[in-house]
């Protein structure tokens, strides 16, 4: 029976596994280097990229950058995952188009569109698509 390991040493293992998943390393990629360079099964390895993920669910004070790198690490994932076979058809790029629009409102490039509502010509109502901005009317 081989020893098992600490509860440290599992979190440098899921510490450095969530370090190359934010990398954007690819998953099977990570689980076969985890079990080349830990000397773990290919089971377990998918299990510690597994538990890596779930990690950053159980969190409770997860900041909102580290869910937006998260995000953008799993929808770069998906895109790299997809057959190729399917990314040259139609449907294919449509998928990858909309995750590569995701993906570019997650790290801000995107501008949100700008409403502007007439009511009173000094201080109009502006409305952002993801954002409500009101600015104070001094009328009723």
């Amino acid at each position: 029976m081989k020893n098992r390991a600490t509860n440290i040493e599992l979190e440098k293992r899921i510490f450095t596994i969530q370090g190359w998943i934010i990398e954007g390393v690819q998953d099977h990629l990570i689980a076969r280097k985890v079990s080349e360079e830990m000397n773990l099964s290919v089971r377990q390895s998918q299990r510690l990229v597994a538990k890596a993920y779930n990690s950053w669910k159980k969190l409770p004070g997860v900041k909102v950058e580290q869910s937006r790198l998260l995000a953008i690490a799993r929808m770069e994932q998906a895109k790299r995952s997809l057959k190729q076979e399917f990314k040259g058809t139609p449907a294919g790029l449509k998928v990858l188009l909309e995750y590569d629009k995701e993906i570019n409102k997650l790290k801000g490039i995107d501008l949100p569109k700008v409403h502007i509502l007439e009511g009173n010509p000094e201080k109009p109502l502006t409305m952002v698509k993801r954002e409500v901005i009101i600015q104070e009317y001094n009328g009723q």
